[in-house]
């Protein structure tokens, strides 16, 4: 089965131990720029809906409010997902 770019970042490796320890650390709200927004989105509704091992996991980032600085406007497929409003200079 295919996967997004983002979804390689943990495959193979998770595990519960693992999720718990980053669960623990998470704070309910994420700052994601765009590209990981895209990243995390193409991949952990869809391993929170197969319902793995990494399920829960998924479940909380889902349940994360999730933030998104961009200079474009997004629609956004993720719940609980907004974009950043305001003016951003150029780096």
């Amino acid at each position: 089965m295919g996967r997004s770019p983002g979804a390689q970042c943990g495959a193979g490796a998770f595990n519960d131990e693992m999720g718990a320890a980053v669960t623990a650390q998470m704070a309910d709200t994420l700052l994601l720029g765009r590209k990981t927004y895209d990243s995390f989105a193409g991949a952990w509704p869809e391993r929170e809906a197969e319902g793995g091992e990494d399920a829960g996991f998924a479940k909380t980032l889902g349940d994360a409010r999730k933030i998104v600085v961009s200079r474009q406007p997004l629609e956004f497929t993720w719940r609980n997902s907004e974009l950043l409003q305001g003016t951003w200079p150029r780096p």
